[in-house]
C-alpha cells in the first residue's frame, strides 16, 4: 500500500510514493528523510536518467493540477505510481532489514543496560548497609533519608505510572533530563489495544507508542480491550476496541476498533481517566465526572431511566455538587471519590483534620451489596466520619484505603480476593482487612 507525499526540492514540488506504515506518526523531518532515501533508491537502481524521468513526470502532474486538468493529472499520477511499483518491493525489503538491524541494536543496548543495572543494585544494597564515613554512606552518594538516591543506569529516572488490562499492560517512563513522560505498551495486540498503529500484532516487550511520542503522558488506563491516556496539558486520547461505545467517538457502531490513539473531549481539560470492561470514565479540571459506554447494570450511574449505550462522554449531573478527585471503573461498577481538604489550624491547642473523601458508587446489587443505578453512598458510610483517600474497582470486588491507612474490601471473595477466609463467599459491605 503506498501513499503520495509532497516534497519540495529546488522550488519544485516532488511526489514520491512511500509505505504508509513507515510515515505513520512521523514528523515532517522524518518523512523528508524517507523521501530522500526513496530518491536515492531511484538513482541507485535506475540511474540518473531514470530519476530525471520521474522528476519530469512529477512536474507535468503539478502543471496539470495548476491548470485544473484534474482528470489528466490523476491519470498521469497513476502511471507514475505504476512505474514506481518495481522499486517498492526493494524499498520494503530494505525497510525490513533496517528494522531487524535496529531490533538487534535495541536488544544489545537493553542487555548492556540490564548488566549495568544489576551491578548498580549490588552497589546500592552495599551502601544501604555501609556506615557513613568518607568512603561510604552519605559522602559516597549514599541512600539515606538525608541524601538523594543513586542514579539509575537504565537511562530513565523513574517509571511514573503503570496500568494492566485483561491481556495488555502499559507504563509511563519519565526521561531523566526532560521529565517528559513516554508511553510504552505490550501484550495482546488484537483490536488495536496497544496503540501501535496499523500493526495489531502481539508484543512481548514494552514498545513505545509512536503516535504519542510528541506528547508528554501523565496518566494511563488499560481496560479489558481498550486504553486511554492523558497528556500533561490535559488532552485525552483513547484507542482499542470500540464496542458498546466505550471509546466515546459518538458513532453508533457496535463492532469496530481504533488502533491509533485518537483525541477525545477536545474542549475539556482532563485530569483522570479509567477504563472498565465495557465503559470508561474521566474527570475534568473542575472535578466534573464524565462517563460513556455500556450502561446496563447501572454501571454509568446516570439513573434508572438511562440504561442504553452512551456513545459519547456524558456529564454525571448527580455529582455536580462534589469535586471528584478519583474514579475507578470495574467490570460492571464505577467508584468515584470526592476531593479531601484540610480543616483547622495546626497549633498547640488544635490540629489539622481532613474532610471530604466521600465514596460514591454505581452498579448492580450482586457486586455492591445494594443496587445503585445512580451514584450514591453506601449506607454504612453515609453517616461515617471516615475520610477515604484511594479507591479501586475490580472484576467482582471493590477496595478503598482510608486516610488512616486502613484497607477495606467488599464484593465477591472468590479465592480470598477480599482478604477474608474463602468460606466467606460475599461481603455485603466494606470490611476491614485485619493483619
Amino acid at each position: 500500500m503506498i501513499n503520495c507525499i509532497p516534497h519540495t526540492d529546488n522550488n519544485t514540488e516532488l511526489i514520491r510514493p512511500t509505505t504508509c506504515t513507515h510515515h505513520l506518526g512521523l514528523s515532517q523531518l522524518e518523512m523528508a528523510i524517507i523521501l530522500a532515501n526513496d530518491i536515492r533508491l531511484e538513482r541507485e537502481i535506475l540511474g540518473e536518467k531514470g530519476h530525471q524521468s520521474f522528476c519530469n513526470m512529477e512536474r507535468e502532474i503539478i502543471d496539470l493540477t495548476k491548470r485544473k486538468d484534474i482528470k489528466q493529472a490523476d491519470y498521469l499520477r497513476l502511471k507514475f505510481i505504476e512505474k514506481w511499483m518495481p522499486l517498492s518491493k526493494e524499498q520494503n525489503t530494505r525497510a525490513i532489514i533496517d528494522d531487524q538491524r535496529k531490533e538487534v541494536e535495541r536488544m544489545s543496548h537493553y542487555d548492556q543496560q540490564e548488566k549495568a543495572y544489576e551491578q548498580w543494585n549490588i552497589k546500592r544494597a552495599y551502601l544501604e548497609r555501609a556506615p557513613i564515613d568518607e568512603h561510604n554512606g552519605l559522602l559516597a552518594g549514599s541512600i539515606t533519608t538525608r541524601g538523594s538516591d543513586l542514579q539509575t543506569p537504565r537511562g530513565q529516572l523513574q517509571c511514573h505510572k503503570l496500568s494492566a488490562g485483561s491481556n495488555h499492560a502499559s507504563i509511563i517512563v519519565q526521561d531523566e533530563k526532560t521529565r517528559v513522560g513516554r508511553l510504552y505498551t505490550w501484550g495482546v495486540g488484537s483490536l488495536g489495544r496497544l496503540g501501535h498503529g496499523e500493526s495489531v500484532q502481539d508484543c512481548n516487550y514494552p514498545k513505545l507508542v509512536e503516535v504519542l511520542k510528541g506528547s508528554s503522558i501523565k496518566e494511563i488506563s488499560c481496560g479489558y480491550s481498550h486504553s486511554a491516556a492523558i497528556t500533561t496539558s490535559g488532552e485525552l486520547f483513547v484507542w482499542g476496541d470500540g464496542s458498546c461505545g466505550k471509546l466515546g467517538f459518538g458513532n453508533e457502531l457496535t463492532d469496530f476498533f481504533c488502533p491509533i490513539p485518537s483525541r477525545l473531549l477536545s474542549n475539556i481539560t482532563v485530569v483522570k481517566v479509567s477504563c472498565g470492561a465495557l465503559h470508561t470514565a474521566c474527570i475534568g479540571l473542575f472535578g466534573e465526572l464524565y462517563v460513556w459506554g455500556a450502561c446496563d447494570s447501572g454501571r454509568l450511574g446516570l439513573g434508572p431511566d438511562r440504561c442504553g449505550i452512551q456513545f459519547s462522554p456524558t456529564l454525571v449531573n448527580s455529582l455536580q455538587h462534589e469535586h471528584i478527585a478519583e474514579v475507578s471503573c470495574g467490570t460492571s461498577t464505577t467508584l468515584a471519590l470526592s476531593v479531601t481538604e484540610k480543616v483547622g489550624t495546626k497549633s498547640r491547642t488544635s490540629v489539622e483534620r481532613m474532610t471530604g473523601g466521600r465514596l460514591y458508587v454505581a452498579g448492580p446489587k450482586n457486586l455492591l451489596g445494594a443496587s445503585f443505578p445512580s451514584f450514591g453512598e453506601l449506607e454504612c458510610l453515609r453517616e461515617s466520619p471516615m475520610v477515604i483517600k484511594s479507591v479501586a474497582a475490580g472484576s467482582s470486588h471493590q477496595v478503598f484505603i482510608s486516610q488512616s491507612g486502613e484497607l477495606y474490601c467488599w464484593g465477591h471473595n472468590k479465592h480470598g480476593c477480599c482478604g477474608q477466609p474463602e468460606a466467606t463467599t460475599f461481603l455485603q459491605e466494606p470490611t476491614l482487612i485485619e493483619r
